[in-house]
């Protein structure tokens, strides 16, 4: 890099923080098979747990919203054309969501940016659920996706950003796996007998409250990483 740009190597050019981070980084990964253990012991657990909540309440809200949303709007008197044609526009306000996301993250901060979409994804939600009207709740829909489905790509962020390398990977495969178990399989597989039970707009108020539980965790204990190394950010 610094011949394409044609610049002298500088042996001086190092930041003495992020050397002691990453000195301290090769030393607690000498190891072989040390990150799971560590994923388990202060400070990584603590972490952990955060990475599990975020990551489970935006894959059960993700899955829900995508799969039962249509169903919602067919029982108010939309057609299967209709239903499909609002559900391309659900994954769509999903996906500039999830660009506007990686923004908020560097602007406002980490926990800012998960408590702004968590308050989004929460006020979408729960109108979603109280609308009778079809247009309105199509609005809703449209809203509760861009907060919701934005936060997917958030926790990858948020998750890469809270483990030592040793154990980066470990940590993300864990809460990956972990949280499409509970938002893909748990939540949606319980969805039809809440429905039954509850009627068709209790899923909704079922995402409104994994949020509300996720909140409070992470804004009081989450660490904030906006602009540190990937290195500092990781460090235990």
């Amino acid at each position: 890099m610094e011949r394409e740009a044609g610049y002298n190597h500088e042996n001086e050019l190092v930041h003495p923080e992020v050397a002691a981070v990453v000195r301290a980084e090769y030393e607690s990964g000498a190891e072989r098979g040390s990150g799971t253990k560590d994923l388990f012991r202060r400070p990584l657990l603590g972490r952990f747990v955060l990475c599990l909540l975020i990551c489970a309440g935006a894959s059960a809200g993700a899955y829900v919203l995508l799969v039962y949303a249509s169903v919602m709007y067919a029982d108010m008197g939309m057609t299967t054309q209709g239903a499909l044609v609002t559900t391309i526009g659900i994954i769509i306000a999903g996906a500039v969501g999830a660009i506007a996301v990686g923004q908020f993250a560097d602007r406002l901060g980490r926990k800012k940016t998960f408590l702004l979409y968590s308050v989004g994804a929460i006020f979408g939600f729960s109108a979603l659920g109280l609308s009778q009207n079809i247009a309105l709740a199509v609005a809703c829909g449209f809203v509760s996706a861009f907060f919701c489905t934005g936060l997917v790509p958030f926790t990858k962020l948020f998750t890469s950003e809270q483990f030592p390398t040793h154990a980066r990977g470990t940590a993300a495969g864990f809460v990956e796996s972990a949280s499409r178990c509970f938002g893909g399989v748990l939540v949606v597989a319980s969805i039809p007998f809440i429905q039954t039970k509850l009627g068709t707009s209790a899923p909704f108020w079922l995402i409104c409250a994994i949020f509300l539980v996720c909140l409070g965790p992470v804004m009081l204990c989450a660490r904030e990483t906006r602009g540190m190394s990937i290195d500092q950010a990781g460090a235990a």
